[in-house]
């Protein structure tokens, strides 16, 4: 494997046309989400101003008062369809980032192996297959369809729970605009959630298609290197998993949700592809070496006071700092190791 300048160069571009991607989604819900809130929160503020002014004092409204209020019960209708018409945006926004990264993750893994053989040997690349593509974001589109289905019903719940807490509280003159602040926040939580699916399921997305593009390059590539981006806001799961080799029929990477590590593609090197030339030397940087020349208050930050003073004691190694945790329902991921962990060895 020669991973260099050009490959390198190529992963970052990667990583920023994802970025600008999610980006995209980011902008549009939000402001959907806005948008939203400020058609509901009028009809919403009076309701809730009516509710209170039925209790006084140390009394505040019982919960089989705030159950049976009409004003109340017709305005979280109102935000059950709001939040129905929100997660059909989503949907629709969270595909489109899906179709653009699954395209980009094909395109760049092409590129990449491109970039670590002599140009006069890219003809040992194997073409991509757009049945294949297809069929990968019609399985994440489902995937979007099932996640962001639970959403209206989760708002309802919570904006409810919030009423009722509130309201059966001691009434004070501000309850109301405490009231509608954490009512404004419980609808947000939706936003909250739609973003974290958006991120995760594009970037699985985009790892997905990654490994389907280097499974075409097999005759090519030995393994893939899993990639982080090695700063300030990389968790130490990520540093630590950062550069290392895995076979090309393991998934990967398996970061948290909403991790920015890619999958990177590793060739043989040139002698096991019968090209009889001299191998260059790999330019990926080690993660331990670039953590090591951060500022010390950006080591404590990543790390946390007794992770880095197990490590800076040698009482833990560097690959220590991940560990591997299942998630039914979900996929299995790489997170940081809990101290007490480390601790007890």
């Amino acid at each position: 494997m020669a991973f260099r300048r050009e490959a390198m160069t190529l992963s970052r571009k990667t990583r920023s046309e994802v970025d600008v991607a999610l980006a995209g989604v980011t902008r549009a819900l939000t402001i959907a989400w806005v948008k939203s809130w400020d058609g509901l929160e009028p009809e919403f503020a009076r309701t809730v101003a009516e509710l209170l002014s039925d209790g006084s004092g140390d009394r505040g409204i019982s919960r089989a008062r705030i159950r049976k209020d009409e004003r109340l019960q017709f305005a979280m209708g109102r935000v059950s369809r709001t939040m129905t018409d929100l997660t059909v945006i989503a949907r629709a926004e969270v595909s489109t980032a899906v179709r653009t990264v699954v395209d980009v993750g094909d395109r760049a893994q092409r590129d990449m192996i491109a970039a670590q053989l002599p140009p006069d040997h890219h003809h040992l690349l194997a073409e991509s297959r757009a049945g294949d593509l297809a069929a990968l974001i019609t399985r994440a589109s489902r995937r979007i369809s099932v996640l962001t289905r639970a959403l209206p019903d989760l708002i309802d719940r919570r904006m409810r729970e919030t009423v009722a807490r509130v309201a059966m509280s001691r009434l004070k003159p501000d309850t109301s605009k405490v009231l509608m602040a954490q009512v404004e926040a419980a609808f947000n939580t939706g936003l909250t959630h739609a973003l974290m699916i958006a991120r995760t399921e594009a970037l699985d997305a985009h790892r997905e298609a990654a490994a389907l593009s280097q499974s075409r390059q097999a005759d090519v590539l030995s393994g893939w290197v899993w990639l982080a981006r090695l700063d300030r806001w990389t968790c130490p799961a990520c540093f630590a998993m950062h550069g290392s080799e895995h076979p090309l029929d393991e998934m990967g990477p398996d970061g948290h949700q909403n991790c920015r590590c890619q999958r990177a593609p590793k060739a043989k090197s040139w002698k096991e592809l019968g090209i009889d030339r001299v191998e260059l030397t790999d330019l990926i940087p080690d993660g331990q070496t670039v953590f090591r020349s951060l500022p010390k208050d950006q080591q404590l930050s990543i790390l946390g006071p007794t992770r880095l003073d197990l490590l800076d004691r040698g009482e833990i190694e560097w690959g220590d700092l991940a560990t591997q945790r299942q998630n039914p329902g979900w996929r299995r991921s790489y997170v940081p190791t809990p101290v007490n962990q480390l601790i007890e060895g």
